[in-house]
């Protein structure tokens, strides 16, 4: 486009240049229009004339015209003056060839002297005149050559420059189908990275969609897993608490077993010390029968069977003391001994056992536990009773 531009400025100037050639007017036309050369011209014989004609020369050089020209143009105006000058010298020489004809043809016909002078007066005034016009024809054809030179060099650049306009008009318009292909693209490529920004958000909204359900995941399998090292640790609590409780149910139960043969051993004892006891009781009783059925049977004997005889009261109230001794003395020692030796032994290895478990709940057990089923045991211990609570 600014190619374009700068040849349509080029033809304008040349278009004016064309303008200001074919307008101006040229110095013939200045020394037309100046009626003090023409007079002198005009009035001026041959040889003055030629000095006027010479002197015309450098007044047609000094003059200003508007339109001046580069260097090129005064060459041409040198060349064209040149022209001009063999013109007007082959039109003086045509002049004088015409003097002589004139002067023969008054030899010829005899006339009289003042008509010849008015003639070659007038001659010389056709002279002037046609040396004049001679001089405006060749300054004219000077003038045409040098307006066809400029024109030719002007249409030669027109065409050059229409050329160079009909090139860039074509290069404008490529440049303008290769914009608006362009600009096509761009729209396509601006829609294209418009949807690419749209799928871009749209991905990012999805990663963030999916990043927060991650999150929401791990936070939840956190949570699980905390929940089952929760539960496991609840299980390790249960398997230790249930692993303790049978220990101390294996302990309670060997400590009952042992408080069992304990007990079985005292009640052995027990038997064997009523055993002795009734044996003591039985040996007592019937010493302290036969003493008293003795004695009984002896002051009863004396006094009743004294008549009788010694000797068979002695032999009966012997035997009859005896045995009644014996039968009351086991009666009365085996109920007392057994109740009293039961009792007693029965108390004591109570006592002993209530002291024995109280030291092993004391030793071996804490004072709370936690059941397996989430209750709490208290174990209140005490010298003589446990609480289970």
């Amino acid at each position: 486009v600014l190619t374009y531009v700068l040849n349509c400025a080029r033809s304008i100037d040349l278009l004016n240049e064309l303008r200001e050639a074919s307008v101006s007017p040229t110095p013939i036309h200045e020394i037309l229009r100046d009626p003090a050369i023409l007079t002198s011209l005009l009035t001026h014989r041959k040889k003055p004339r030629r000095a006027s004609s010479s002197s015309h020369t450098p007044t047609t050089r000094g003059i200003a015209t508007p339109s001046e020209v580069p260097s090129e143009r005064e060459r041409d105006r040198d060349h064209a003056r040149s022209e001009s000058n063999r013109a007007r010298d082959t039109s003086r020489e045509r002049d004088t060839s015409t003097l002589r004809g004139s002067e023969t043809a008054s030899t010829v016909t005899v006339k009289p002297r003042k008509k010849d002078r008015d003639r070659d007066r007038d001659r010389e005034r056709e002279s002037d005149s046609a040396s004049i016009l001679t001089q405006v024809l060749a300054e004219e054809e000077r003038q045409a050559r040098h307006l066809k030179a400029v024109l030719r060099s002007t249409g030669a650049r027109l065409e050059e420059e229409l050329r160079r306009a009909d090139v860039a008009e074509t290069r404008a318009r490529t440049a303008e189908i290769s914009v608006q292909d362009l600009s096509s693209r761009l729209a396509a490529s601006e829609a294209g990275r418009h949807q690419t920004e749209l799928d871009a958000t749209r991905a990012q909204e999805e990663c963030r969609r999916w990043q927060m359900q991650a999150d929401a995941a791990e936070r939840e399998a956190r949570r699980l897993q905390a929940e089952l090292a929760r539960m496991e640790r609840a299980k390790s609590e249960a398997d230790q608490a249930e692993k303790e409780a049978r220990e101390t149910a294996r302990r309670a139960e060997q400590t009952l077993r042992e408080w069992q043969a304990r007990e079985q051993g005292r009640e052995e004892v027990r038997r064997l010390e009523v055993r002795r006891r009734y044996s003591d009781g039985r040996d007592d009783g019937f010493e302290d029968g036969r003493a008293e059925g003795y004695e009984a049977g002896r002051q009863d004997g004396y006094e009743e069977g004294r008549d009788v005889g010694y000797e068979t009261g002695r032999t009966e109230g012997f035997n009859a003391g005896r045995l009644t001794g014996f039968e009351e003395g086991r009666k009365a020692s085996y109920a007392e001994g057994y109740e009293a030796g039961y009792a007693k032994g029965r108390k004591e290895e109570r006592v002993r056992a209530l002291e024995a478990f109280d030291r092993f709940i004391e030793t071996e057990m804490p004072h709370r536990r936690r059941g397996g089923d989430g209750s709490e045991t208290d174990y209140e211990v005490g010298t003589s009773h446990v609480f289970l609570r």
